[in-house]
């Protein structure tokens, strides 16, 4: 297994345990708000995951794939009642967001909210 993989899977399951509530690395206190998860087995949990979403590195900033990607995960989302996104990287393509506000602000909106802005995708990411 590789160490990404490796990592892949630490923080899957972490999200995993945090949301049904059973990770046992959170003190009581901190589990207070955590799912009851009472009769939960048998249930269902459904999330989409999506990596690799950087889009380009020119305005637009969004390509053909990704829209076309966002439709389908809409479907999907709606179909399966999507509860969340687990979004695992490689995004915002090539250098990232910067300091500077007005880039940044123009680079999300177009990479992000422009491709993303289904109603069944407006879940916890």
């Amino acid at each position: 297994m590789t160490t990404y993989t490796r990592t892949f899977f630490m923080i899957f399951l972490t999200i995993l345990s945090l949301y049904l509530g059973f990770c046992p690395c959170l003190g009581d206190e901190m589990r207070e708000g955590a799912v009851d998860t009472t009769g939960i087995r048998g249930s269902n949990l459904s999330f989409l995951a999506l990596g690799d979403w950087g889009g380009r590195d020119r305005f637009p900033y969004r390509t053909r794939e990704q829209i076309e990607t966002a439709n389908g995960m809409a479907k999907v989302a709606a179909e399966q009642a999507s509860e969340f996104v687990l979004a695992l990287g490689d995004n915002f393509y090539y250098a990232g967001l910067r300091d500077d506000d007005d880039y940044s602000n123009k680079r999300f909106q177009e990479t992000f909210q422009k491709v993303y802005y289904h109603n069944e995708l407006q879940v916890p990411w």
